[in-house]
């Protein structure tokens, strides 16, 4: 299976600018403190939201795309036909066999992993 091109700045991406006296966090390409290409600058709202944690989650962003497609790059299905996700068998109530390869229980971890990276890479 081929993969789609990356289309977005791999990782790693760090936070810069935290300090007390700023009103605003950098998202940077890169690991060193040198200046580095900018990926995003997160302004803070009076603090209503959390600026500084919102700011780890997208730094974090290309680090859990890699982690998350080598996670879901096998089938769902356990030795036990059941799913390695949630549990939920991969038969029918009637007893016949689902001929899915992943599970499609839009509340399994797993279905929600594949969503988010479909979402991140930007297919339907």
């Amino acid at each position: 299976m081929n993969k789609p091109p990356t289309t977005h700045t791999p990782g790693p991406w760090r936070i810069s600018g935290v300090r007390a006296d700023t009103d605003h966090l950098l998202i940077e390409h890169g690991r060193s403190n040198t200046k580095s290409p900018l990926i995003c600058m997160l302004y803070h709202d009076q603090h209503r939201l959390p600026m500084e944690s919102n700011a780890r989650l997208i730094a974090s962003a290309p680090t859990l795309l890699v982690c998350l497609t080598a996670l879901l790059s096998t089938s769902d299905t356990n030795a036990d036909e059941t799913c390695r996700w949630c549990g939920r068998s991969m038969f029918y109530e009637d007893g016949s066999r689902r001929t899915f390869t992943y599970c499609p229980s839009d509340d399994c971890p797993g279905f929600l992993a594949r969503k988010a990276v479909t979402d991140a890479e930007g297919r339907p």
